[in-house]
């Protein structure tokens, strides 16, 4: 477990904290979800701290950290998965998801499922994506997916297109800088589903 904080320069009494929590398979994964955390954060401000605890996969294999990370989840903004590939979610993480929202007080705002494979091999993302998309709509709360776009050239790295991020951003920080385009919760690739 890895935590990240900043802090407000302004008076805390108007501050305001987003709290992310990201659970990720491997340091590929890990890269690839911290650079999307850091374009999630709503524009540089004064008044705002971003709070992210980060959890690798195999740490919530362990009864105790799984409680540990269900812990960190409550009140959060965001949980973000970042596996690997598009393989199945690990029963142990899956077991993680549904423990932090068994209890609607504690259950973040949103969940956002950060692929890294190519969206032409779409087979193992829908067996990822249904019971997580499952989980979030029993949960009433809402659910993305995105896949990272290619990189121009080869020594840059995957990312997520900052569009997709920012209208996840907004539907679930309230001070996020509107869009010109209103976010619908849910895929936001074609998937036919």
């Amino acid at each position: 477990m890895h935590t990240t904080r900043t802090t407000p320069t302004s008076d805390p009494r108007t501050s305001s904290v987003i709290r992310l929590v990201l659970a990720y398979e491997d340091f590929e994964a890990g890269k690839r979800a911290q650079r999307a955390c850091q374009q999630l954060a709503p524009p540089a401000s004064p008044d705002t701290a971003v709070n992210l605890d980060s959890w690798k996969f195999d740490l919530l294999k362990l009864p105790s950290m799984r409680t540990m990370a269900a812990q960190a989840v409550a009140g959060s903004d965001l949980v973000i998965l970042a596996p690997h590939d598009g393989e199945t979610l690990p029963c142990f993480v899956l077991e993680w998801i549904r423990l932090t929202l068994r209890h609607s007080a504690t259950r973040p705002k949103g969940l956002l499922l950060l692929m890294g494979l190519d969206p032409e091999d779409q087979e193992p993302l829908l067996a990822t994506k249904h019971p997580l998309k499952e989980l979030a709509a029993r949960s009433g709360i809402p659910f993305w997916c995105l896949h990272p776009e290619a990189p121009n050239d080869a020594w840059e790295e995957p990312g997520y297109a900052p569009g997709e991020l920012e209208r996840v951003a907004q539907a679930i920080f309230p001070r996020y800088p509107a869009a010109a385009v209103p976010l619908q919760p849910g895929v936001l690739t074609n998937l036919g589903g």
